[in-house]
């Protein structure tokens, strides 16, 4: 159903979704100040003692090129790579350094090795502290590359296309659900009375996977302590003017929408507080971050800063979102490509170091996607749009130094091997979801209520931790 302006209606769901975010809204700007609510919050998460865990999602935008980053190397897989790939494929000479010996073999003799340019990873594969998970992507249900090509199974919409699945990624579903999959986690760890803006973090901007359908995802900049730069920044150089707007903004209102979007304001004010009041009280961290050279390491010593002040904002279930862009190598991937994997590496290092300064680093799980992965094909001089790819999965808690999930056969003619010279994944994101949400405190009654379909898969716990 449509309105007069050519725009759909919001569903039942969506109104529900919407009232469900407002009356959120509304108790956090009506009880009082956030500060008076911390020494509450903290009871409502679904741990005691002085538990804490913490889920950060890498989001690699553009569809990082799988076959560069986890490589086939096993001498039949290989050939078959190298003489596809051609120019832009990495020669098996070059791999033997990053060979991955995992702590249980694959099957049928299946190898793989780390691209050259990602050491602290190997290390951390090597020392059990890092997994990889093979094979993932944006799944409706099982699907073979015949069952694709046929069109018997339910696919997700678009499946190379940026925005699309992005938004499939982080949403999971492709009826326009107002919530993402990190929010739903935070929702059923946390009660709507005490739901924390501290619990569903950004780093990124605005990203629908960190909103719920109770929780209201906290945007922060990667620079500076304050959520407002009016807060920080008068409007027009005036501390009058920033007065003003703040009074008009925050003014309450008979009108539902007014007051829910002064509701909202008033909710960041108090957590622009509370956050600059923490962070002026913070121990500066003692792990170097290399944030002049590469934007997702700043991002990821802001994610690290904020859990470092946890006990101050009274949370003990939280998750993140950063991101890194430029992975769509349709050109000049030989260049761009292990540029970007070297800073990622860097990057991932140096979050993992902050945590073992924290004391945390068994506490903190952090995890890679991206829109797709790419065709094994070479286009000239980089790749095109893939479907599955592989992904990484990093921390203390995680049983590293193995695979999980299924190999991918690049045969010609093989199950999961697209005519296009594309992976069909093996495992649906909803998988990975789930297995986090455990660890992280979800029941498995709730993790179905978070995965719309997760029921559909054999499996909803891919063993990451044990």
């Amino acid at each position: 159903m449509s309105n007069k302006y050519g725009n759909k209606s919001l569903s039942a769901a969506g109104r529900r979704a919407f009232l469900k975010r407002t009356a959120a809204t509304s108790a956090l700007g009506v009880a009082g100040p956030i500060a008076l609510q911390l020494s509450a919050v903290s009871d409502a998460v679904a741990a005691t003692g002085d538990d804490y865990k913490a889920l950060v999602c890498v989001f690699l935008y553009g569809g990082n090129d799988n076959f560069n980053t986890v490589v086939p190397y096993d001498t039949a897989q290989h050939a078959i790579y190298e003489q596809v790939r051609g120019s832009i494929g990495t020669p098996r000479a070059q791999l033997a350094a990053s060979r991955l010996l995992p702590s249980v073999p694959l099957a049928d003799g299946f190898e793989y090795a780390l691209a050259p340019e990602m050491p602290n990873l190997l290390q951390m594969w090597n020392q059990g502290r890092a997994g990889i998970q093979l094979n993932v992507g944006t799944l409706m249900e099982p699907t073979t590359a015949a069952q694709q090509r046929n069109g018997s199974v339910e696919i997700p919409p678009n499946i190379f296309a940026h925005n699309l699945q992005q938004d499939f990624w982080q949403r999971l579903d492709d009826a326009g659900a107002n919530s993402g999959w990190g929010g739903r986690l935070v929702d059923r760890i946390m009660s709507q009375e005490q739901a924390s803006p501290f619990s569903s973090m950004s780093v990124f901007g605005n990203t629908v996977m960190m909103t719920g359908e109770t929780t209201m995802a906290t945007n922060i900049r990667a620079t500076g302590s304050s959520l407002l730069q009016a807060r920080s920044n008068n409007i027009f150089g005036s501390a009058q003017v920033s007065q003003a707007a703040e009074k008009l903004m925050t003014s309450q209102s008979d009108h539902l929408l007014m007051e829910a979007h002064a509701s909202l304001v008033r909710r960041s004010l108090d957590a622009n507080d509370v956050l600059d009041d923490a962070f002026s009280r913070a121990q500066p961290l003692n792990t170097q971050f290399t944030t002049e050279e590469e934007p997702l390491s700043e991002q990821l010593k802001k994610v690290a800063e904020l859990i470092s002040i946890r006990s101050e904002l009274g949370v003990k279930r939280q998750v993140f979102f950063v991101g890194q862009g430029g992975y769509d190598t349709h050109s000049n991937s030989n260049n761009t490509h292990p540029a970007l994997l070297g800073a990622l590496d860097t990057a991932l290092q140096q979050f993992y170091d902050a945590t073992v300064e924290l004391g945390v680093s068994d506490k903190v799980t952090t995890f890679t996607g991206s829109d797709f992965g790419r065709s094994l094909t070479n286009n000239g001089d980089g790749s095109d749009h893939g479907w599955g790819g592989h992904q990484f999965i990093m921390g203390d808690a995680v049983a590293g130094g193995r695979f999980y999930g299924t190999p991918a056969d690049i045969s010609d003619g093989a199950v999961q091997m697209m005519s296009t010279k594309r992976l069909v994944p093996t495992t649906s994101i909803e998988q990975v979801g789930s297995s986090l949400g455990r660890w992280f405190g979800v029941s498995d009654g709730d993790l179905v209520d978070v995965f719309p379909r997760l029921d559909r898969f054999n499996s909803d716990d891919l063993g990451y931790f044990g």
